[in-house]
């Protein structure tokens, strides 16, 4: 009887240990399907950036692969995750962390063997990212921009970049080795308070001219994205979004066809480059009356035609114009110019221009810079114009015209031009300074 009653009590421990056994590995199961086999952790992280990414149509998939820059991203953040940050901050260092990483030798069509950052200090460390070199904060510890000009950068500013939207001002990569499709630039349609884009001396390609996502960027002031590879016509509608800018500079693409009319009602705009570049267009947008704060306009290089617009001479604060190297740009140089008692540069090289030099120009008693040659111009050089240049401080100075052998520009002084040239004398460009 007794030996009967030690063997039930001993099955009955063993059917309860069995049933333990099997709730542990029904609750482990629930573990694992639920989180897909991932450190339960992991996946509630996961869960934090797929919330806050989501509504940008930023997907979350590559958190978990170690060879993209979003899961190295992921992985360094969740290694750090026993530091006392809050939310907010977790995806402020999330957002920086993806910047460093999808840049960081990477390799692409023009960087085959990428090269490391130039200087990444406190990037990816325990200190607050507000002292990562480049980064800009406000005084609550929230990224208003990133400074990293000449550091290398390969690959492309990534899409969890929308993560610093609500106080990103300042987005800097100038001189850099960043390659980026007009479509890999769909992050600034969130970028609402975005002033100033620097983006110059890149690999920014585009055949839709300037980006049109850009125009979301309703508060930008400075547009820089010169020296890239931006190919086909630029959009009037653009710039009608982008009322508040006022510096333009698009120099050295492959853009084609003509100026907007809207760049012409830029009231703010202070700035205008747009040398070198494939557009073929007349000058009647500086027409608008609208451009009265322009201090320099440089559109050399391009297929300028008509003439130069008697209008210039409202331009009251513009200090340097340059518009050379164009055949189809004709007429004469307009005596309005004179009023323009700031203007301190003036290039109008190998052009087609015609008629004598006017001698209302006399008042542009701050000139340093002066040169007309390879046009058709004739008659006398006026010698206040001489003395003027002759007598400026600055180490540029020059006042060129066809005044050589065979010219037809005449310098009555000594110390008159600084450089004559004949016909058939080879054209070398000028050293330009705003």
């Amino acid at each position: 009887m007794e030996a009967a009653s030690k063997n039930k009590k001993k099955r009955t421990y063993m059917i309860g240990g069995v049933s333990a056994l099997v709730v542990i590995a029904i609750i482990i199961s629930v573990v694992v399907v639920t989180t897909g086999g991932v450190d339960p952790e992991k996946a509630a992280m996961k869960k934090e950036l797929t919330k806050a990414l989501s509504p940008f149509n930023v997907n979350t998939d590559d958190v978990f692969d170690e060879d993209s820059y979003q899961g190295k991203a992921f992985a360094w953040l969740f290694d750090n995750k026993d530091q006392a940050y809050h939310r907010s901050q977790l995806l402020q260092r999330f957002a920086l962390a993806c910047l460093y990483f999808s840049t960081y030798r990477i390799e692409t069509l023009y960087s085959p063997n990428p090269p490391a950052w130039i200087n990444a200090t406190n990037w990816l460390t325990s200190e607050n990212e507000c002292t990562w070199n480049g980064v800009q904060c406000n005084d609550r510890d929230k990224v208003e921009g990133f400074s990293l000009e000449q550091n290398q950068l390969t690959g492309k500013i990534p899409m969890e970049t929308v993560l610093l939207k609500d106080h990103l001002k300042t987005i800097n990569m100038t001189s850099n080795l960043i390659y980026m499709e007009a479509d890999d630039m769909q992050f600034f349609e969130h970028l609402t308070q975005v002033e100033t884009i620097l983006l110059d001396d890149n690999y920014i390609h585009s055949e839709e001219g300037v980006p049109t996502y850009l125009g979301a960027c309703t508060d930008l002031k400075k547009l820089r994205m010169s020296y890239n590879l931006l190919e086909g016509q630029l959009d009037n509608t653009l710039f009608h979004q982008l009322s508040q800018l006022t510096h333009l500079e698009i120099e050295s693409n492959f853009l084609t066809g003509s100026i907007p009319q809207s760049i012409g009602k830029l009231e703010n705009l202070v700035y205008l480059y747009m040398r070198r570049n494939s557009l073929s267009f007349n000058l009647n947008f500086l027409k608008t009356g609208k451009l009265n704060n322009l201090f320099a306009l440089w559109l050399d290089a391009n297929d300028v035609k008509g003439t130069l617009p008697t209008e210039l001479g409202a331009f009251s604060d513009l200090a340097s114009l340059s518009i050379t190297n164009s055949s189809n740009l004709t007429g004469t140089i307009p005596s309005e110019l004179s009023e323009l008692t700031d203007l301190r540069r003036l290039w109008l090289y190998n052009n087609a221009l015609t008629g004598t030099i006017p001698q209302l120009l006399n008042r542009l008693t701050g000139l340093e810079v002066f040169e007309i040659h390879h046009n058709q111009i004739s008659g006398p050089m006026p010698s206040t114009i001489c003395s003027t240049v002759f007598y400026q401080q600055y180490i540029h100075k020059a006042l060129s015209a066809d005044c050589g052998v065979g010219g037809n520009v005449t310098c009555n002084t000594k110390d008159c031009c600084t450089k004559c040239y004949s016909p058939g004398d080879q054209i070398t460009d000028s050293f330009q300074a705003p």
